[in-house]
């Protein structure tokens, strides 16, 4: 396999649904890798059209089947998918300066995604509802793509200063991918994974979404505000979807055990839970050892507990800690 568009057309014809995504606490729609294809297919074929070979392409990084399939069609296309950040969570003129910055470091023209970005550019921004009034190439097919292509322009989060980016090839992403699942020992196969992270960060889009995507992984993808307002839509999907392997920061960990009451205990179930990785945050023992105590009640074991570090310029994951047991140094 030497590219993601290689692997999604090798699996184009497997119709059994295995991406689940939710939101307002509630499932919204799944997915199977037949039905990511056809669309990334045709919006691809639109898209060729407007782009030009490694283009980059912004794409709103919504936790959608939307994003998901922009992000392949890009590929597909032959452009470079550059997930940004949605308006959700900052204001709307820092929001407008974040994506200023990424216009003037990649040249982008296009933008995939709902918001109106109202900027004063050429960028031209298709939507949810805009791919019918385009018609698409009827020779289209998927450009070749090669193992040292770009697959991806992944942007910084930003919270220290603008966004910096970082171009991944395919082989970049596919290699991070293959470390990352050898070390959460994934060979027993059953893996069901939940994640709340947002896909325009490089946590959430290859450690939440892309990891399970090429590995096969039952996934539930949950809207990261519904986690911000109430981290208990995290653990009842955790018990609903008895995932076993989940994601997030620290402040994740902490939000979830401080924001959780003692009497609403008996209603979740951990149990199923064997790799809880923490990363791209500081991480404090502390709030490791207070989710696993406060949670045990539910089945958590603490063995689950994966410190790892990682950085945008290698991908995701630099290390994962392989210990049944948190093994602090000073």
């Amino acid at each position: 396999m030497t590219s993601l568009i290689q692997f999604l057309t090798d699996k184009r014809h497997d119709s059994d649904p295995f991406l689940h995504f939710y939101s307002g606490g509630k499932h919204q729609q799944m997915a199977s890798y037949k039905t990511v294809y056809q669309s990334a297919y045709t919006k691809a074929s639109v898209l060729v059209q407007h782009i030009d070979r490694f283009q980059p392409v912004l794409i709103e990084g919504t936790n959608t089947m939307e994003f998901l399939t922009n992000f392949f069609a890009t590929q597909m296309a032959g452009g470079i998918p550059v997930p940004i950040t949605t308006n959700l969570w900052i204001t709307e003129k820092y929001y407008k300066n974040i994506v200023n910055s990424i216009i003037e470091a990649t040249h982008a023209k296009v933008f995939l995604g709902s918001f109106k970005l109202n900027l004063n550019t050429n960028l031209r921004v298709i939507g949810t509802q805009d791919w019918q009034r385009y018609q698409p190439s009827p020779h289209f097919r998927p450009v070749d793509i090669e193992e040292h292509d770009p697959a991806l322009l992944q942007f910084s989060s930003g919270s220290t200063g603008l966004p910096k980016g970082i171009v991944l090839s395919h082989k970049n992403i596919l290699a991070n991918i293959q470390q990352i699942t050898a070390a959460i020992q994934c060979e027993e196969g059953n893996n069901r994974t939940v994640s709340w992270l947002p896909v325009h960060h490089d946590m959430g889009l290859i450690g939440g979404l892309l990891v399970p995507f090429v590995n096969q992984f039952e996934c539930a993808l949950m809207n990261p505000y519904d986690f911000a307002v109430n981290p208990d839509r995290w653990l009842k999907l955790m018990t609903q979807f008895k995932a076993n392997i989940i994601v997030a920061p620290n402040s994740g960990y902490h939000l979830a055990q401080k924001r959780t009451k003692q009497q609403a205990l008996d209603s979740y179930d951990l149990s199923s839970v064997r790799v809880a990785l923490c990363g791209a945050e500081p991480i404090n023992i502390e709030t490791m050892n207070k989710f696993a105590t406060f949670f045990s009640q539910c089945g958590f074991k603490s063995s689950a507990i994966r410190p790892c570090y990682g950085m945008a310029e290698n991908t995701l994951a630099i290390s994962i800690a392989k210990h049944d047991h948190l093994n602090v140094e000073y």
